[in-house]
């Protein structure tokens, strides 16, 4: 498995997170999803950020990559207000909620789909199978390090 498998295998995770939040009425469920999905998204755009993106800049992607920092700012905003306004389990079904929910499901639905399907295909154009399977590696212990800071569930 490689870099790029390892980036898709985060996004369907997060598309299903979506999901299982749309259609819970469960503040405690939808809480728990939330922090899920919270910690997922910090976790892959910090990978992104910080290993792959830097590793896949050239004058062909250079474009794309700044576009992908912008989104994933973007992200990280609907994110804190998510956060903001499930300060309580109850609000984490709250219509208010749910539709911020729906614009940044829309974001990152969105943002997948130009990485997959315009910087995925760049990537394997230059990039070795074995140097995408060594990032794998690194984007996951990166993952791992931004997970282990997000400890605390209820600290959403």
């Amino acid at each position: 498995m490689d870099v790029l498998d390892n980036l898709h295998a985060d996004h369907q995770q997060a598309a299903t997170l979506f999901e299982q939040l749309k259609q819970t009425d469960d503040p405690q469920i939808a809480q728990a999803y939330f922090h899920q999905l919270y910690e997922g998204l910090t976790a892959h755009s910090a990978a992104e950020e910080g290993l792959f993106y830097p590793s896949v800049r050239n004058s062909d992607t250079e474009s794309l990559v700044a576009a992908f920092y912008q989104e994933h700012l973007a992200i990280r905003q609907f994110l804190q207000e998510l956060k903001a306004l499930g300060s309580t389990a109850p609000k984490f079904v709250a219509p208010e909620f749910k539709a911020k929910l729906s614009q940044l499901q829309q974001t990152v639905e969105n943002h997948v789909q130009r990485e997959e399907n315009e910087l995925f295909p760049k990537v394997r154009q230059y990039i070795s199978q074995q140097q995408l399977e060594q990032m794998a590696a690194q984007v996951e212990s990166a993952e791992a390090q931004v997970q282990d800071m997000i400890t605390d569930p209820h600290s959403l």
